[in-house]
């Protein structure tokens, strides 16, 4: 009898472990002051699988971070467009990998605010002729 409870005892420890080790990753993956932990602890996530779609976009956006932190921005950026395609309404994956790309590229913004200005401008004439209100008094 007693090698049985043992025996029990020993193949039902490998799954608490795996639990404990499942649940430490989750947490070194939220949290934000290691980075190389978070890296750890997300990479072990993002390779459990079966997990949902939230949690995976989740995982390479905290990992993605990471590696921003770190000063791999390819690496980062790799990972914001996989939170991207796990959740296409992820707003954090969006301008994080626009935080990356803007850093890479040098920009000139004069002709955005210009573009911006004639869109903002259009919009307003649009919503003068729906509203019959004059442009001077929307502005």
């Amino acid at each position: 009898m007693r090698y049985f409870l043992l025996l029990l005892f020993l193949f039902a420890l490998p799954g608490s472990f795996s639990e404990a080790a499942r649940a430490d990753n989750f947490q070194k993956c939220n949290q934000s002051e290691d980075h190389d932990r978070r890296i750890i602890g997300c990479t072990f996530v993002l390779k459990l699988g079966q997990l949902d779609k939230t949690t995976l976009a989740t995982a390479h956006l905290n990992r993605g971070a990471a590696y921003a932190r770190k000063g791999q921005l390819d690496t980062a950026s790799a990972d914001f467009i996989s939170a991207i395609a796990f959740n296409p309404d992820y707003g954090a994956a969006y301008f994080n990998r626009g935080l990356i790309n803007r850093g890479k590229t040098p920009v000139s913004y004069e002709g955005e605010r210009v573009q911006i200005a004639q869109t903002l401008r259009a919009d307003l004439t649009r919503r003068q002729a729906t509203l019959t209100l004059p442009i001077d008094d929307c502005a």
